[in-house]
This record gives C-alpha cells, structure tokens and sequence, in this order.
C-alpha cells in the first residue's frame, strides 16, 4: 500500500512502499508541526491521528506515536500536484509528473 508524503519545508514528494514505512521516517514532531502531508495510493488524503503525544521538555523532545486515516474530505494529490518541487524517486516515481500519470491513470 504506496504512501505518499509531502514535506512542507522542502516542497519534496516521498514515496514509501508502505504506511508504517512513512511512519518511521516522519517523526512526529514534525508531523505535528505541519511538515509532513499524507495521501494513499489513491492520492485520497490521509489524517494524523496521535496514539501517545509528543513530549516537550525544556532541552529535549521525544516523537510520539501516531498512526494514519483515511481522509476523503482533504485535497487529493492530483489536486495538490502543482505544489510539488520534486519527487524522491522510488520505483516508476521520479518526477511530478510520473506521480500525476499514475494518478490520473487510477482515476
């Protein structure tokens, strides 16, 4: 089940074989603070639900733990595709366009 996440820094489209692969690379500080972006296969957006909260201390933070939901009502990617500044290919995706042919190839 292809994941696609988006880093809002960078502009940068990951692809990630599965969820829980996209799980263990965005860290949920980050998720939390909006630089990350989740579709499924489908391009269908994907929710951030926290299972256990990220901590904040005075001079460390400690990652969550937090799981991904289907999210029909966001934006699909193929909507959000003009946003794309590149692609961290994996497989058949290299590029922005790779990833819109696939998608309007599902349609």
């Amino acid at each position: 089940m292809i994941t696609f996440a988006f880093s809002t820094d960078d502009r940068g489209l990951e692809i990630f074989p599965t969820r829980e692969a996209a799980i263990a690379y965005c860290e949920g500080i980050d998720v939390e603070d909006g630089l990350w972006v989740f579709w499924d296969e489908n391009g269908i957006g994907l929710s951030v639900e926290f299972t256990v909260p990220n901590e904040r201390g005075r001079f460390s933070v400690v990652s969550g733990k937090y799981h991904l939901k289907p999210f029909p009502e966001s934006i699909s990617l193929l909507e959000f595709s003009d946003s794309i500044g590149y692609v961290e290919g994996r497989g058949l995706f290299n590029t922005p366009e790779d990833v819109i042919s696939y998608l309007q190839g599902i349609k």
